[in-house]
């Protein structure tokens, strides 16, 4: 580049809020962030939601100039057309408040390239006010599985679309892998308290399968280091989210640990994670989730039906070596990163 040529200008929008250190910290898991800290030769910035106050850093940090915001994305609008980026990179949560600042945004900034990330199932964001008006309005779209590229494209959308999944830190999960039989929990997962995670049901299937002398452990909120030596010291992995953005990165997480994993169908990107493996088992349930309420509807005989099915599944695991449970180099944290990296670069 020479002294008199324009260099290319990045802007990176997260609008979920995290603390400043998290934001900054190398070793938390917004491969973005990553990306835009390998971009070599380009003009970086990124504006983040705080929460707890509104900040500019005085230097970039790892090459990238970071921006803090205590209000929401709306608030944001004036200093992102101020600094003129060729390509935004939108890292979306909450797009009822994401429709209007976009909308502007498209329009005072004609010559930059608007692209979104989809860090959801299309199918259950297209249920939630703002996200179809959001997205139609970028230019390019990035989405983790391909069955949701053809969802973006049923809901209207015609811009470019590129398929990449989340990926995960593979070496901090095999560490401490045992040798499956010698495994001593028979079942874990990790179910919080959202609605769609299905808590509720996986205590009524976990008090069964305790009955017949399973054990069973749900793990939520655990140090990374802690949770990598629990899966690998389980034999299953129960996924029980009806919707996730690539079959979860817990999920993934387990599979690198040595788990077995077991999805249900009604979570349709975990389906399509099992599919690419080869490995794995789906279990129907017919749960139905009403959006916008978010209300789950369980069938009666759901609990009594996924208990025996992962108990039979635990019998036919007897003698199994867990040789064939490997992560696919396609949910590779550095490949993601990689890709990414490529993916913007054929933007500016």
């Amino acid at each position: 580049m020479t002294s008199n040529e324009k260099k290319i200008k990045w802007l990176g929008i997260h609008d979920h809020a995290n603390y400043a250190a998290k934001w900054l910290d190398q070793e938390t898991p917004y491969s973005w962030l990553r990306v835009f800290e390998k971009a070599d030769c380009i003009e970086r910035h990124a504006f983040l939601r705080e929460g707890n106050l509104s900040h500019k850093m005085s230097g970039p940090i790892r090459g990238v100039n970071y921006r803090f915001f205590k209000e929401g994305f709306e608030s944001w609008v004036e200093e992102i057309e101020k600094l003129s980026p060729d390509v935004i990179l939108y890292n979306l949560c909450w797009y009822s408040d994401a429709i209007k600042p976009l909308v502007r945004l498209k329009a005072s900034l004609p010559n930059s390239i608007h692209i979104i990330r989809v860090h959801h199932d299309v199918s259950y964001l297209s249920m939630q006010r703002g996200f179809k008006e959001t997205v139609l309005e970028c230019d390019v779209a990035i989405v983790p599985t391909e069955n949701q590229a053809e969802e973006l494209r049923n809901i209207g959308f015609s811009g470019d679309t590129h398929v990449l999944p989340f990926g995960i830190n593979q070496n901090e999960f095999n560490i401490y892998k045992k040798e499956f039989k010698e495994r001593r929990i028979d079942i874990i997962s990790a179910t919080n308290t959202h609605p769609a995670r299905n808590l509720p049901l996986l205590n009524k299937v976990y008090e069964k399968l305790t009955a017949k002398g399973i054990n069973v452990k749900n793990v939520v909120g655990l140090p990374r280091t802690e949770l990598s030596e629990l899966l690998g010291d389980s034999k299953i992995f129960l996924l029980t989210s009806m919707t996730e953005a690539s079959g979860s990165r817990i999920m993934l997480e387990a599979i690198a640990a040595g788990c077995y994993p077991i999805a249900f169908a009604e979570c349709r990107t975990a389906k399509e994670v099992l599919d690419s493996h080869g490995f794995g088992t789906v279990i129907n349930t017919e749960i139905k989730l009403k959006m916008p309420q978010k209300k789950v509807k369980v069938p009666f005989f759901a609990a009594s039906n996924i208990s025996n099915r992962i108990h039979t599944m635990l019998n036919e695991l007897k003698g199994f070596d867990g040789s064939q449970i490997r992560l696919s180099d396609d949910y590779f944290y550095d490949n993601e990163i990689e890709k990414l990296l490529n993916i913007l670069r054929r933007y500016g």
